[in-house]
């Protein structure tokens, strides 16, 4: 079909071994349109269990079919048809939950303070076997799994303040599912990783959190509840900001007055 690179991986997009893609690159777009409409025809042929896949881009288009065992088969092309790719992901492919150490360690080293560029969190949702999303709110970009609606046992979101803007100013995640001892396994992770945090009570929360350092950046790490179970949430951004939240002495007599 007048391709100029083709690629195929044993390793799908959840980095596991049972899924599959291939992918094809092009310069002409009537090879393109001669390879898309011969692979999606085909398919519809013989998977007619099919609807609109949304990649999460604005310059992608997709569709994806569903088999008669256990796999989902995403087709996604580049609306200017630069390349098509297939991706073929078992149902059941579990999406690895990543350790607590890696997760916050990988963030604070490709993002300094929480910040970045929209276009960059492609390539490292990539990484991660996800895709990046809006998450339904405006201010708010996501990333999720081809099976399920985290990345890597994590609702994560990035802040970028406005509708418009191509920079994020803060990461903020969540475990996926609560459990019983994770806010103790959160706090011995991160006091390992960076030391002993500074305690605040949050402005906005009126609850006790905990600020950690690396460098110029600010972890918050809050206890939350989630299905009725202990869980947390991780705010990153820049010290300075961090600790910026963090209520006044005059704030907190005013507040216990209140009470």
């Amino acid at each position: 079909f007048g391709t100029t690179h083709s690629m195929v991986s044993f390793l799908g997009p959840n980095h596991v071994s049972d899924s599959f893609t291939l992918s094809w690159d092009f310069t002409e777009r009537k090879d393109f349109d001669e390879a898309k409409d011969t692979l999606v025809d085909g398919l519809k042929k013989i998977y007619p269990n099919n609807g609109r896949h949304n990649p999460g881009s604005l310059f992608q288009d997709g569709i994806r079919f569903r088999t008669n065992t256990s796999q989902f088969i995403y087709v996604t092309w580049d609306t200017y048809g630069g390349f098509l790719k297939v991706e073929v992901v078992d149902e059941e492919a579990a999406d690895p939950v990543a350790p607590i150490e890696d997760v916050i360690t990988t963030l604070v080293k490709n993002f300094p303070d929480g910040k970045g560029k929209i276009h960059d969190l492609t390539k490292f949702a990539e990484s991660w076997g996800c895709v990046v999303k809006d998450s339904g709110h405006p201010r708010w970009v996501t990333m999720s799994s081809r099976s399920a609606k985290n990345c890597k046992g994590l609702n994560i979101y990035f802040d970028r303040g406005t509708e418009d803007s191509q920079d994020f100013k803060a990461i903020r995640y969540n475990p996926a599912l609560p459990e019983e001892d994770q806010q103790k396994n959160y706090e011995e992770a991160f006091k390992k990783l960076f030391g002993t945090p500074e305690s605040i009570t949050q402005k906005l929360k009126h609850e006790p959190s905990e600020v950690y350092k690396s460098s110029n950046t600010g972890i918050i790490l809050s206890p939350v509840s989630f299905q009725g179970k202990p869980s947390v949430d991780v705010f990153i951004t820049s010290y300075e900001e961090a600790m910026s939240t963090a209520m006044t002495e005059e704030e907190k007599e005013a507040q216990k007055k209140k009470k």
